[in-house]
């Protein structure tokens, strides 16, 4: 990820407060959703309906880290960070991360520190926490024995 210059604390830094998260979707399946794998991270969640939402907030709070999602009404994810990031809210320094199906062309992907497809998993966000402990996958190995079975005939079926 990109250093933020204006001094960002970013995700994983070594205080004792939990990291601040917003939620910028359209969808409330989604923003639910990511609100869920953050806050079993021990993450502080926040969320907006829209970018202009996402932006009142960035201008209002200090996050962390953002998580935008591209294609909203109103205000798409593009310009919502394009406006955080040259305002001069507590957020301007903030990680945002674009959370859509496909990642975002040319320009508009030097605006994000990071694309982070669609639908947002565990593992996904722990890579962007250091120092927060990787789980093991684990590879099931399923050896399904069936025991030889013995089909009996029944006087009524003989």
């Amino acid at each position: 990820m990109k250093d933020r210059a204006r001094g960002g604390r970013g995700p994983g830094a070594d205080d004792d407060r939990p990291m601040s998260v917003l939620v910028v979707d359209d969808h409330p399946a989604q923003r639910a959703y990511a609100r869920c794998v953050f806050e079993a991270l021990g993450c502080e969640v926040f969320e907006a309906a829209d970018g202009i939402e996402g932006v009142g907030l960035a201008d209002l709070q200090r996050f962390d880290l953002i998580l935008m999602d591209r294609y909203m009404p109103r205000c798409d994810g593009d310009m919502a960070t394009r406006r955080i990031r040259t305002g001069d809210g507590p957020s301007a320094s903030a990680v945002i991360l674009c959370h859509s199906v496909e990642p975002p062309p040319g320009q508009a992907a030097a605006l994000y520190d990071r694309f982070i497809a669609k639908p947002i998993t565990t593992y996904q966000v722990l890579d962007l926490i250091p120092g927060k402990p990787k789980p093991q996958r684990f590879k099931f190995d399923v050896r399904v024995r069936t025991a030889p079975t013995r089909v009996r005939r029944t006087r009524a079926a003989r």
